[in-house]
Parts: structure tokens; sequence; C-alpha cells
């Protein structure tokens, strides 16, 4: 009998030389608003971002609702592009909240968010982004969740928090 390759599932077309980012950006900021530490940390989940985001419209992919259960996996659709988003991490009890967030040759992001409590009744907020560029557009536009863009959750986050205690 001749010998013969094993036959084997195609995978589909491979770019055998893909771009490859070489710039990774790492930002943080904390600021501190007036609030309760749980009520702050609260917004910081899939469904309740709705509350200081603008266009946070997210489409659960599993489980079928959307939730706040570590391992949900949600689509956001922004600029073109659509976002997969998993929770990695979310623990109340501990005010801490993980996600990664990859959009398809643009960027993938590690999201990383902390609340801590003073007996004053304000909460400080510490958010931190990875951003790894996954194409040249997205290289280029690396800055974009830098600390400038983090910086800008301070209004919103305060103004949410304003509209939940009235």
């Amino acid at each position: 009998m001749p010998e013969h390759a094993p036959v084997r599932l195609q995978a589909g077309h491979r770019d055998p030389a893909p771009a490859t980012a070489t710039l990774r950006l790492e930002a943080s900021h904390t600021f501190v608003v007036d609030g309760d530490v749980d009520r702050v940390f609260g917004l910081f989940d899939a469904v309740s971002e709705r509350d200081w985001v603008d266009d946070w419209e997210p489409m659960p992919v599993y489980p079928s609702e959307l939730s706040r259960a570590e391992g949900t996996v949600f689509a956001l659709e922004r600029d073109g592009r659509k976002a997969v988003w998993t929770v990695l991490r979310y623990a109340p009890e501990q005010h801490v909240a993980e996600y990664l967030v990859t959009e398809y040759d643009y960027q993938h992001r590690w999201i990383y968010v902390t609340c801590s409590g003073a007996a004053d009744g304000r909460t400080q907020v510490t958010a931190r982004y990875v951003t790894t560029a996954l194409s040249a557009d997205g290289e280029r536009d690396l800055a974009r969740y830098g600390k400038d863009y983090l910086r800008s959750w301070e209004a919103p986050v305060q103004d949410a928090i304003d509209a939940l205690a009235a």
C-alpha cells in the first residue's frame, strides 16, 4: 500500500505574515466621587454603564441575558467596529471589575476598575487600561484610551451617582 499524508481539516486562509503590533499603552487614573462605594462600584458593570456612557447598548452573547457574572460575553458596536467584551472578574464584595475587550483588526484592551470607600462617604475610583494595537489603525489610535480618556470618566460618573441619589 502506498503511504500518503494524513487528511487534515483546512483551517481557512491564514496570512503567512500578519501585521503585528509593536505598541502597547498602559494608562491609569484615580479620582474621587461623592457617593457610597457600593453604589459607585455598581456603575462599572455591563448593565449599569448605561447610566453614564452614551450609546452603551451591549448585546448579550453568553448567556442570552446580559449579566454581571464572570464569563459573560457581550458585544458592543461603535465607530463602525464590533467589540467583543468578556467579564473576567466582577467582585462586588471587593469592588473589583475586570474586562477583556477585543476589536478584531484594531485593538485589544484589558480594563481593570477598583473602588474603595472612605469614612466621609466618598469613593476613590481607579481605572486602568492596557491597550495593545492589533493593526496600523489600532496603533495610530493607541492613545484613544489613554489618561485623558480615563479623566473624562469623572463628571459622568459623579452625575450618575447624583441622579441615583435623587
